[in-house]
């Protein structure tokens, strides 16, 4: 089997080929994931949205509920409006990286907190507005979860901005990867599949299948 620089290599040695025009070609690069992202366990997640309830304005609460309820990126949400949101289908649609629009599907708790967020709104103009009125940043969000990560003491390399691999996670512990894919919004399977290796509950059932699974049989 003949390769494409083999191929034409022969063909320029043997004189039937001035000049090779593979010689630009490149082999495609490929960076192997290191490390896994880093997420919040249901309780560690409870912590946060329960001090920034206490602590923040309820839009920014609100903020880190669609974070953290539904996957989208910072970007995805700071260019929400309110227009996009439709409490009675509980859905929000807006565009997202990559620049297709994908409609999201809110929980009822996201939804709840949502109605009352439009309630104290005008709603017209952006989804979440910052303390003076404009539409939030990125740069606002991250501040946002940085504070409400220190009320709760956590680590700062579990607080990931967007949140997106807590909601992945616990999707993918749920439901299994094809609806975490759909959820996500993911074109490719293998994207998805960093997020159900992170979910040692979800495979602990396949593991108890050791001959010696009786503890109190190893223990005497």
């Amino acid at each position: 089997v003949w390769s494409l620089k083999g191929l034409f290599g022969w063909l320029r040695v043997s004189g039937r080929s001035g000049e090779d025009p593979s010689r630009p070609l490149r082999y495609p690069r490929y960076r192997a994931r290191t490390t896994l992202p880093c997420f919040l366990v249901k309780d560690q997640l409870a912590c946060v949205l329960r001090g920034s309830l206490e602590h923040d304005r309820f839009s920014d609460f609100a903020v880190l509920s669609v974070l953290s309820g539904t996957g989208l990126r910072p970007g995805d949400i700071c260019s929400l409006d309110c227009a996009n949101v439709d409490l009675e289908a509980q859905t929000v649609r807006g565009r997202v990286k990559g620049g297709w629009i994908k409609e999201t599907v809110l929980s009822d708790s996201v939804t709840l907190i949502l109605r009352r967020h439009l309630s104290e709104a005008d709603g017209t103009g952006p989804l979440f507005r910052n303390t003076r009125g404009g539409r939030v940043s990125v740069a606002y969000i991250r501040k946002m979860v940085r504070c409400a990560g220190d009320r709760a003491n956590l680590p700062s390399q579990l607080l990931s901005i967007h949140l997106r691999h807590t909601f992945g996670t616990h999707a993918a512990a749920r439901h299994g990867r094809p609806l975490t894919q759909a959820l996500l919004g993911h074109r490719r399977g293998d994207v998805t599949d960093v997020y159900t290796h992170l979910c040692p509950e979800h495979f602990l059932p396949l593991m108890n299948c050791h001959p010696y699974n009786d503890a109190e049989e190893i223990t005497r």
